[in-house]
């Protein structure tokens, strides 16, 4: 995930923001993922993207809660593994804020409920 996040990348968890890398470092050091090996996490058909025009439109019940400056974009991400045995390993979605970046796009922002044993 490293050359997808810019240089201030944060990921907010609902208990508080972090910067990504050292969020991410700690996550895959202290969690084993190697059970999800060869599962689908997410199918791309469940992938939402918006605009932040769109974000102002969704109802009440399907707001996000990343704020896009306009010419960023929103992507919510559906989890369908969650758990490992006893383990949680992801929240039920992700949530990235995309800012451009030349010809592509990066991650300025991850949000989800989630929070580290």
């Amino acid at each position: 995930m490293e050359p997808l996040l810019t240089r201030e990348a944060f990921v907010d968890t609902g208990a508080g923001r972090q910067p990504a890398r050292s969020f991410w470092l700690t996550r895959m050091a202290q969690l084993d993922y190697t059970e999800l090996k060869g599962q689908l996490l997410f199918r791309d058909t469940d992938l939402q993207t918006f605009r932040a025009e769109d974000v102002a439109r969704l109802p009440a019940g399907r707001r996000i809660s990343l704020e896009l400056a306009e010419d960023e974009l929103a992507v919510r991400v559906p989890i369908r593994i969650s758990w490992a045995g006893r383990t949680r390993l992801f929240g039920d979605e992700l949530l990235f804020r995309l800012q451009p970046a030349g010809t592509r796009f990066e991650i300025a922002e991850i949000a989800e409920d989630f929070r580290l044993p």
